[in-house]
């Protein structure tokens, strides 16, 4: 046990040290995400959400609200109700993004040329309208735009009020391998380990050879799930409230369940199948369930 214990103090540093990044929503695997460029600017101090229907995807009935805007309540951007369409980000957790953008291009004297807006997690919405609020108070709201794709990126004339166009493939288009992406691969590949291997004590510790390939096996089905996650399954996108998105997951979950089954299969022995079954259910169960719970 005491062996054990040097094992598992290496991943709890690792695990400190991405937190303290502030990295958030990495759970899992890559979610959804929608970028709004906004071009042509009438206005630099703005706000900007996505507008969703109220009774067709669950924006407004599945969470309690988005405390971070509560102070927001009294502005014309969150009262506004037309025929049930209201701000999305500004009233649920399930879609994180900022009102206020950040500077996407400027010209060579310095001049805001266009802003970007960042929305992502499992709220994603497949219709919606884009609605900003200038400066003096004044709204606009766009005509509806409709989401086929994993990631998207949505270019919006502010002054013509107009969507430019609608950009979004199978892989990611401009997929941005930086620092952040790494870190929450980072997080999602330690969340994992650290479950899995505590789990495996009382299944395993009599064995610890065994703890490295459980190791391996999760450093690689946790990289496949994560590609796997980055493509656009733009039919079961098509359903309702992103839960095309769990389908695609709970695909991934299983496929990574049975991989892993069949790998301690192969490297633990056929007469351990009984405790490698109920271990690898037990394991990836919690892991999942921890991850969506770590947000």
């Amino acid at each position: 046990m005491r062996r054990m214990q040097h094992l598992l103090i290496p991943f709890f540093i690792i695990m400190v040290f991405v937190f303290n990044q502030n990295i958030v929503r990495a759970d899992t695997g890559p979610k959804p995400t929608l970028d709004i460029i906004v071009e042509n600017l009438s206005d630099h101090n703005y706000y900007l959400d996505l507008l969703g229907k109220s009774g067709e995807y669950g924006y407004f009935e599945a969470t309690d609200g988005n405390k971070e805007y509560d102070s927001l309540h009294n502005q014309p951007i969150y009262k506004y109700d037309v025929d049930g369409w209201k701000a999305i980000s500004m009233r649920t957790w399930l879609l994180s993004g900022k009102l206020i953008g950040e500077t996407s291009e400027i010209d060579k004297n310095g001049k805001v040329l266009s802003m970007k807006h960042s929305f992502g997690y499992v709220g994603v919405p497949k219709v919606f309208k884009i609605i900003i609020q200038k400066s003096n108070g004044t709204l606009q709201v766009s005509d509806i735009i409709t989401n086929n794709n994993f990631n998207t990126v949505v270019y919006y004339d502010m002054k013509q009020n107009k969507v430019l166009h609608v950009s979004g493939n199978i892989f990611q288009k401009g997929v941005d391998f930086n620092s952040k992406f790494f870190q929450e691969y980072l997080l999602r590949i330690v969340i994992t380990l650290i479950v899995e291997m505590l789990i495996a004590i009382p299944f395993f510790y009599r064995t610890l050879w065994r703890f490295a390939i459980i190791a391996i096996v999760n450093f690689a089905t946790q990289t496949l799930l994560t590609i796997g996650m980055i493509f656009d399954y733009s039919i079961l996108h098509t359903m309702p409230f992103n839960t095309g998105y769990f389908v695609v997951l709970l695909i991934g979950e299983i496929l990574v369940l049975l991989t892993e089954y069949l790998l301690y299969l192969k490297f633990f022995g056929k007469d351990l199948k009984w405790k490698i079954a109920v271990y690898t259910v037990i394991a990836n169960l919690i892991s999942c369930i921890t991850g969506f719970l770590i947000i």
